[in-house]
């Protein structure tokens, strides 16, 4: 996608006046740097996203929409600090976007700008650039750029589930979570020649995720539709499971 729309829709609420983070959540679209070869611009199709949860007093971050790390962060006018090791200077803050410089440690002579999109804004940006894949009036295909994001560590509970077993293998499928955030549809990519016992077992896991997930501001209820690869990976005497989500 091109950078020239995101300015373009940055523009139209840049007369907002400085807020609070708190309560907020935010997806991040652009990294620069004075090092022109690092610049990227995050906010297309097939790049995971990272996502922002600021609560009061701590900041939740996302990636491929796991929410699974949680640090204390400070806000003054200026400036932002996340954990112990984390700064940034605010450069522009609005309903819509919020724009941070990373204050430099000594040596660093190339600090990275970063943009944020207010995920309030997400759906109506998305609908306007064609990126989102609306089925009937209800159901959402979720993608890296829009998708319920589950809160905590997923892989934990297949890790859990699978303790003590023998396998290498990698699963492929879907489910949907609901505008209320239950799980329902669970389903696996047809033609794979899966076991039984770890269809029923995978299920098990994702229907215990239900009241887990974040789900993006939508203008009406919409269900979300995601799609999972989970790898299983046998170093015996213990197993390694990574979960992508949208990842198709």
């Amino acid at each position: 996608m091109k950078l020239s729309i995101i300015i373009v829709f940055a523009l139209l609420y840049l007369n907002c006046n400085s807020q609070s983070l708190k309560n907020t959540e935010w997806i991040q679209v652009t990294v620069e740097s004075k090092d022109v070869n690092n610049n990227q611009n995050l906010f297309q199709p097939g790049t995971p996203s990272l996502k922002y949860f600021f609560l009061d007093s701590t900041v939740l971050f996302a990636s491929n929409d796991r929410y699974n790390m949680e640090l204390k962060y400070s806000q003054s006018d200026s400036s932002l600090k996340i954990g112990a090791n984390i700064s940034y200077r605010i450069d522009t803050i609005t309903d819509a976007f919020l724009i941070v410089t990373e204050i430099p440690k000594k040596g660093n002579i190339n600090p990275v700008t970063a943009t944020f999109l207010n995920v309030d804004f997400l759906f109506d940006y998305l609908k306007k650039a064609a990126q989102l894949n609306i089925i009937g009036d209800s159901l959402i295909m979720a993608s890296n750029l829009f998708s319920p994001a589950y809160k905590g560590i997923i892989d934990s509970l297949f890790i859990l589930k699978y303790s003590g077993k023998q396998v290498d293998a990698v699963f492929k499928g879907y489910f949907t979570v609901t505008h209320d955030g239950r799980i329902k549809d669970i389903g696996f990519v047809p033609g794979k020649r899966y076991k039984k016992w770890d269809m029923d077992t995978i299920s098990d896991v994702f229907m215990a995720t239900q009241g887990s997930w974040i789900i993006p501001p939508t203008p009406k209820p919409y269900d979300f539709k995601l799609s999972f690869t989970l790898t299983l990976t046998d170093f015996r005497p213990l197993i390694g499971a990574n979960v992508y989500f949208n990842n198709n």
